[in-house]
């Protein structure tokens, strides 16, 4: 069993299995995942080198010297917006007053 990565290099890592897995099958949710990984793999990036979460300014500065990582990142926000226009706000951490049926009779 394969734990959540704990650096950089380990995130980066799992970002190329996720493209490799996505070449090899050519499935829609492959595709997703490998690109939702590589975007976030700034994410972790930075946090290691910088001590802090990176911020929009940060990912803007990133992206102008690596357009591919800003074509995935963007290609990652639509699909986020498209999911949300399909579905609505989904209740990602739902309270427990919501999450257990009313049992009222």
């Amino acid at each position: 069993m394969r734990t959540f990565p704990e650096t950089a290099s380990e995130y980066i890592q799992l970002a190329e299995r996720a493209v490799d897995r996505f070449s090899l099958s050519q499935n829609i949710d492959d595709l997703f995942t490998a690109i939702l990984v590589t975007a976030h793999s700034f994410d972790f990036f930075h946090r290691e080198n910088k001590g802090r979460p990176a911020e929009e300014a940060d990912k803007q500065a990133f992206g102008i010297e690596n357009p591919d990582w800003k074509i995935i990142r963007q290609l990652c926000n639509g699909g986020t917006r498209a999911r949300l226009t399909a579905v609505g706000d989904p209740n990602l951490c739902p309270s427990a007053e919501r999450a257990i049926p009313d049992r009222t009779v």
